[in-house]
């Protein structure tokens, strides 16, 4: 009886034995020190048309479209809370709006996002993401 439960014993642990592997092994780096962590990328991702490269009357429109969208979007978050709200700043795919209560206490700073596409016939900005930040 003994045996049999001694063969059991090591039929049972020795599977899992041999799944254990020492902490430091393979005892070497996995990067050596002289390659930079993490690795440079040769290709980087690239945007093929960045909104830098509106220009002229397009970059007129573009920051337009931009201003509308983000004051379109700053009127619903006033309307539905019960605030005012001002734009601060706007940029050609980013802007910020700044929200009060009555008593002119701070409520809120909205910081908008936009997708915009100058290269289309119409020029474009869609709202892509808002970060609001609560007083």
């Amino acid at each position: 009886m003994k045996l049999f439960f001694a063969i059991l014993t090591l039929v049972i642990t020795l599977p899992a034995m041999a799944q254990h592997r020492p902490p430091n092994w393979p005892p070497h780096q996995p990067f050596p020190p002289h390659i930079p962590f993490p690795p440079h990328n040769p290709f980087p991702p690239t945007n093929p048309f960045p909104p830098e490269q509106c220009f002229g009357e397009r970059y007129d429109r573009a920051l337009a479209a931009t201003e509308a969208a983000a004051t379109d979007k700053m009127d619903r978050f006033a309307s539905e809370k019960g605030v005012a709200c001002s734009l601060t700043s706007v940029g050609l795919d980013l802007a910020k709006a700044r929200c009060v209560e009555a008593d002119g206490s701070l409520y809120a700073t909205l910081k908008m996002a936009f997708n915009v596409d100058c290269y289309s016939r119409d020029v474009s900005s869609r709202l892509r993401k808002t970060w609001i930040k609560y007083y």
